[in-house]
């Protein structure tokens, strides 16, 4: 069942766009700027399968997500706020269970959360105090690896202000070896994504 919320709503109702990019930690002034920023995620999206947003705050970017790719998407979301998972029943009312709130530093507790240990696709918007400098952030790094399935892919999205911030990311990350890299550049914004394939 693909219970969810009609984007074209977001047109015609302000609050439910407020909304969306709000809970998505975005202060976007319309969703043209989102979709400038955020649909050539899709594009990296090469089957149909399962997706899975590490820290999918409400939800917003997957349903577009759903909307932009050319395949069918099974979602799957983890948060740390409590608040912006249970905000995921605005975007996907009948599949909460889908979305839990669990941080990223937990990843391998997902199975106890009812969700899948692995997908097609993760996601993870990689937030500014991750500079894969130190062990942990590695290992956590390598665990998002290894949730994903043969023939899927790990796609790293950096939103730093700082483009010398985003490339020593991408460097280190480079630098592990993890699988077969390429570098995606937004061709609308200055946006950067990495995909792992596996």
């Amino acid at each position: 069942m693909n219970d969810t919320i009609d984007l074209a709503g977001l047109d015609t109702d302000p609050g439910l766009l407020r909304f969306a990019l709000n809970g998505s930690c975005v202060d976007g002034p319309s969703f043209e700027t989102w979709r400038r920023a955020r649909a050539f995620i899709a594009s990296e999206i090469h089957r149909p399968g399962t997706v899975l947003d590490i820290g999918c705050a409400n939800g917003f970017l997957l349903r577009c997500l759903q909307e932009w790719s050319d395949h069918p998407l099974t979602p799957f979301g983890i948060d740390a706020s409590a608040g912006r998972t249970s905000d995921v029943a605005r975007f996907f009312p009948s599949q909460q269970d889908r979305f839990a709130r669990l941080p990223v530093e937990r990843l391998g507790e997902i199975g106890a959360h009812g969700l899948p240990g692995t997908y097609d696709f993760i996601y993870w918007a990689v937030w500014d105090n991750y500079g894969f400098d130190r062990q942990d952030r590695i290992d956590l790094l390598r665990r998002a690896y290894d949730s994903v399935k043969d023939d899927g892919r790990l796609i790293l999205g950096f939103y730093d202000r700082d483009p010398e911030t985003i490339e020593n990311k991408i460097a280190r990350i480079q630098g592990l070896d993890l699988g077969h890299a390429i570098r995606v550049s937004n061709p609308d914004g200055p946006q950067e994504l990495l995909r792992i394939s596996k």
